[in-house]
C-alpha cells in the first residue's frame, strides 16, 4: 500500500508524522490531509506513579531523527551503548524496538567517541511489521553509527528487514543529533516498545515538545502506526496533560485524532499514559473508519 508522506503540522506548531505500513488503505488519506494550525488548550493532569530511575553511572541521550522527527533514545554505560530505543519506517515496513544490554553488538565507544552498534532480532509475529505476513518470521537488523560526546550523540540509524525468501527492505539512513541535558531532555519507552522523548523549555515550566510513537488497531483490519509530535504542555508541580481533538480534512474523509494524555516529571525521571482514537468521518458525520491504541503507558528518565 502507499506509505504515509510525513508532513509538518502545527498546534503552535505541532506535528503528526504518520508512518504507514500496517494500515487499511483508506488511512493513507489521513496522511495527505491538510494540517490544522489552531492552538490547542492544555490543562492539569492526575499524577501517575513515577518511574524508577536508572543508576547514575549511565548517560541518556534523547531527541529525534532528521526524517519525520522520529524519537530516538540511546543510553551509554561503562563505555558502551547499553540501550537503544528507536522507531524506523520504510516503504514496506514500520518497526520500533527497545534493545538493551547483550542484544546490542559491537557497541563499544572508542577513545575518539566513535561507535557502531548492531541489533539483530527475529520477529515471529511479523504482523507487527507487515500487514501481509501474519505468520512468517522475518529478521530485523538495526544499525547505529555515530560519535558520542559529553552533551551530544550524533550519527545515523537504519533498519533492514529480511524476508524468508532472502529479499530485503531497508529504511532510510536517518541522521540524528540527540542531547544529554539533565532535567530538560527526558527519554524512555512506551508499553508498546516505541520511544518517547520530552523536551522542556529552558525555564523548566513547560513541555515544549512531546515526541512519541504509537500503534492503533483499526476496526476494519490492519494498524495505524504513527510517529507523533505535540507541543506546549504547561507543567503544574511536575504534572501535565490534556484531553483534546485535532482534525485534518482529506479528499473524502475528515480525520479526527482524539488524545487523552497525562504525565508527571521529576528532576530525574517521570511516567504517564496516553490513549489515541483515530476516526475517519464522512461529510454526514458518520465514522467510516476507527482505530484505537487502548491505554499506553510510558516511563522516562533524564
Amino acid at each position: 500500500m502507499t506509505p504515509f508522506t510525513p508532513s509538518a503540522m502545527t498546534r503552535t506548531p505541532a506535528l503528526i508524522v504518520c508512518t504507514a505500513l500496517l494500515m487499511v488503505a483508506v488511512l493513507t488519506e489521513a496522511a495527505n490531509a491538510a494540517k490544522d494550525v489552531a492552538r490547542y488548550r492544555t490543562s492539569g493532569a492526575a499524577l501517575p506513579a513515577l518511574a524508577t530511575t536508572t543508576a547514575a553511572a549511565s548517560t541518556l541521550y534523547a531527541g529525534t531523527t532528521s526524517y519525520g522527527l522520529r524519537p530516538l533514545v540511546v543510553e551509554t554505560r561503562g563505555g558502551r551503548i547499553s540501550r537503544m530505543v528507536a522507531q524506523y519506517g520504510g516503504e514496506c515496513f514500520s518497526y520500533a524496538h527497545d534493545a538493551r544490554g547483550s542484544a546490542i553488538r559491537g557497541a563499544t565507544v572508542s577513545r575518539t567517541g566513535k561507535v557502531r552498534a548492531t541489533v539483530r532480532t527475529t520477529v515471529t509475529n511479523a504482523s507487527s511489521i507487515f500487514s501481509n505476513a501474519a505468520s512468517a518470521a522475518v529478521r530485523v537488523e538495526e544499525r547505529l553509527r555515530g560519535t558520542v560526546g559529553s552533551r551530544y550523540l550524533s550519527g545515523t540509524v537504519q533498519s533492514t528487514v529480511t524476508f524468508a525468501d532472502g529479499s530485503t527492505c531497508k529504511s532510510d539512513a536517518e541522521r540524528f543529533r540527540i542531547e544529554h541535558r539533565a532535567r530538560r531532555v527526558y527519554g524512555g519507552v512506551t508499553s508498546q516498545e516505541y520511544p518517547v522523548v520530552l523536551e522542556l523549555e529552558d525555564d523548566g515550566q513547560e513541555v515544549r515538545h512531546l515526541h512519541f510513537g504509537w500503534a492503533a488497531e483499526c476496526a476494519t483490519g490492519g494498524w495505524s502506526v504513527v510517529s507523533d509530535y505535540l507541543v506546549d504542555f504547561p507543567l503544574s508541580n511536575g504534572s501535565f496533560g490534556d484531553v483534546f481533538q485535532q482534525e485534518y480534512p482529506g479528499q473524502t474523509l475528515t480525520w479526527r485524532y482524539g488524545y487523552d494524555i497525562k504525565g508527571r516529571l521529576t528532576r530525574t525521571g517521570g511516567s504517564g499514559r496516553f490513549q489515541v482514537d483515530l476516526a475517519g468521518v464522512d461529510g454526514a458525520g458518520a465514522i467510516q473508519e476507527g482505530c484505537n491504541t487502548k491505554v499506553v503507558t510510558w516511563s522516562v528518565r533524564t
